[in-house]
């Protein structure tokens, strides 16, 4: 029965009541019955939704601090991978870099070692055209002499 129904209810057994005292005692305790009970039924509304209302805000509440937990988690993620991926950047780099000197070093000595057998074969070719040119001198001076 709705609360509306009971205080309907109650006024009308109070003017029912209203034709003799002893049924004007029996309406009016029968109004205060139904008031009372519905004043109870009100309260038991009143604490039922109340225990919804504290429920749902609970709920939402969890349910807001798991998506931050899982928000949190993924940007923890993508940091660390980022971190990652720099630190990759990073080293690839160095290494790079240090191959590259290796390489030049390796070529600077390549192109000196090449550098030395050019200039000591030069040298050496220098000695025979001068040996060369001194035995031809000599032999024209020996040719000179004989005629």
């Amino acid at each position: 029965m709705t609360v509306h129904r009971m205080l309907w209810s109650a006024a009308l057994f109070a003017g029912l009541a209203a034709c003799s005292p002893q049924d004007s005692q029996t309406a009016q305790q029968r109004a205060d019955a139904a008031a009372k009970a519905a004043a109870q039924k009100i309260e038991e509304a009143k604490k039922t939704a109340a225990d919804a209302t504290a429920s749902t805000k609970e709920a939402l509440k969890d349910a807001a601090g798991d998506a931050k937990q899982a928000a949190d988690k993924v940007g923890d993620r993508i940091s660390t991978l980022s971190n990652e991926t720099g630190q990759a950047v990073i080293e690839g780099t160095e290494k790079a870099a240090e191959t590259g000197k290796a390489v030049g070093r390796e070529l600077v000595e390549g192109a000196k070692e090449v550098g030395h057998e050019v200039k000591d074969g030069a040298v050496a070719v220098g000695r025979e055209i001068k040996e060369a040119a001194i035995e031809t001198k000599e032999a024209a001076k020996d040719a000179t002499k004989k005629d």
